[in-house]
């Protein structure tokens, strides 16, 4: 009995630990999920390309960090299955498959695969301070991700020259995408600092 006590004592706060993990681990999902969706609203049209400034970057960045690459994936998968569910999950209130093939769709493939590129750089870093360069590395490695997609697809569904499709899709949206990896970078910093132990980043 008295090897079994402690047992049992040490047993329910690891559950409870455990328990706690997977629902801030939903939560992240969750939020993430929606707040990408959000981002397609933050909307500003150009003249020049079908492809409009959002904010959606931002939260996709953030969320590949703060998640990691299976949960990051995760994310962004929910929010494409609920779009093409019929939900209002992309710009101008789009909903379905059609939705993905239009101007922007490149750019939502994009999305989730940037989450496990962004994730395996960062990797499970459990150390007391950030690397700055690893950070710096994953994000620009997600936008370059992102950005591949969205003109790749937009160049098949424009059918203009790579010229034309990199002044329409990518150009235009790098002084943005710096500042936004820059605001994702920063808060992930912030967040970790303070926040080590809810293990999103599994």
């Amino acid at each position: 009995m008295r090897i079994q006590g402690p047992q049992i004592a040490t047993s329910v706060p690891n559950r409870d630990i455990l328990i706690s993990k997977q629902i801030s681990v939903m939560l992240g999902i969750a939020a993430f999920t929606f707040l990408t969706a959000i981002g397609a609203f933050i909307r500003i049209p150009l003249p020049f390309t079908p492809v409009p400034f959002t904010m959606q970057v931002f939260f996709v960045l953030l969320g590949a960090l703060l998640l990691g690459p299976r949960y990051g994936t995760v994310s962004q998968a929910a929010y494409i299955v609920l779009g093409i569910a019929g939900m209002p999950m992309f710009t101008l209130m789009g909903v379905g498959i059609a939705h993905l093939t239009g101007p922007t769709g490149g750019y939502i493939v994009g999305f989730l695969a940037a989450q496990p590129v962004i994730g395996y750089i960062i990797g499970n870093n459990d150390s007391q301070k950030e690397n700055i360069l690893r950070i710096t590395s994953a994000l620009v490695a997600g936008l370059a991700v992102i950005f591949f997609f969205g003109c790749l697809h937009l160049k098949l569904v424009t059918g203009t020259g790579i010229r034309e499709v990199v002044m329409m899709g990518l150009v235009p949206f790098i002084p943005g995408a710096i500042l936004k990896a820059a605001a994702a970078g920063a808060i992930y910093i912030t967040f970790r600092k303070r926040n080590r132990s809810l293990g999103w980043h599994w």
